[in-house]
């Protein structure tokens, strides 16, 4: 009865792996030279504290400071709280090293501008300057022009 269970199991867990092995995975990829880049728009005006809607969409891009917390869910968690109900959705863009003018990905692969098309970010929350800041005081014109 075991060896039967055992069997029952195994086929179980290997029906879907078998199916996911003919879906066409590709058609969920964004790809540089496919995805559609963002449209020019009219700069908006920041102002803190921010007044979120109802399933605003945030895309954070950055450098290793947020791509550490794709290991943690306490920046999306503490959002969520400080706007009950709003439902946001938060997408986590961001890769180690990445600066605001260099971000070295794969061959073919979509850029940051893409992703956050692709979202359809209605806030982007950036966090770069580390890496930058190896420059010293020096530095910083040459960041602010790169950041503009």
């Amino acid at each position: 009865m075991e060896k039967i269970s055992r069997i029952i199991l195994g086929a179980t867990l290997l029906v879907p792996f078998l199916l996911a092995q003919q879906e066409d995975f590709s058609k969920y990829a964004l790809f540089e030279k496919t995805a559609k880049r963002p449209e020019a728009v009219e700069a908006v005006e920041t102002k803190l504290p921010l007044k979120l809607g109802k399933a605003t969409r945030i895309g954070l891009v950055g450098n290793t400071l947020f791509d550490r917390m794709h290991e943690f869910g306490h920046l999306e968690t503490l959002l969520q709280q400080a706007h009950p109900g709003k439902e946001l959705v938060i997408r986590n863009l961001s890769w180690a090293a990445d600066e605001v003018d260099l971000q070295p990905r794969p061959a073919n692969f979509a850029d940051a501008n893409q992703h956050l098309t692709s979202m359809q970010a209605d806030v982007v929350l950036a966090a770069f300057g580390y890496n930058e800041s190896f420059a010293g005081k020096e530095g910083l014109p040459a960041f602010r022009e790169r950041l503009t």
